[in-house]
């Protein structure tokens, strides 16, 4: 989480709170196509890259890393699950990347909708207040 002071400058038509509301977070806009199928694919493909590392890092010394992630059982069994996934095609990463999305969340061409404000930059603020 990062807090910034910032100044806003008004005139006297216009408030903070008029200027300030277009960029919160928990405005909802209208629906908008937010990923395409093809680049829910390439994010679904850096993953697996991503992961491929750590299982490089899990194969170097099994032990060590069962030792540092004692503590989370899921992890330790998903880790095996890297080089079955590394031979994915491009259908399955799609399907792997829309596990969690509601069907009317899902476009035509397969790409995502969402109404979160793509100009968003804060969900609370505060006037008058020194940060410390």
């Amino acid at each position: 989480m990062s807090h910034f002071s910032v100044s806003v400058f008004t005139d006297e038509n216009t408030t903070v709170e008029d200027l300030l509301e277009s960029f919160d977070e928990n405005l909802e806009v209208e629906k908008y196509v937010r990923t395409t199928k093809k680049e829910l694919i390439q994010e679904g493909k850096e993953r697996i890259r991503y992961l491929k590392k750590i299982y490089k890092m899990y194969k170097k010394d099994k032990r060590k890393y069962r030792r540092e992630h004692f503590n989370n059982i899921q992890h330790l069994k998903f880790i095996k699950t890297v080089p079955s996934m590394a031979k994915w095609n491009d259908e399955k990463i799609y399907k792997y990347e829309i596990r969690f999305y509601k069907e009317d969340e899902i476009t035509e061409d397969g790409g995502i909708y969402s109404t979160y404000n793509p100009k968003s930059k804060w969900d609370w603020y505060e006037i008058g207040r020194k940060m410390v």
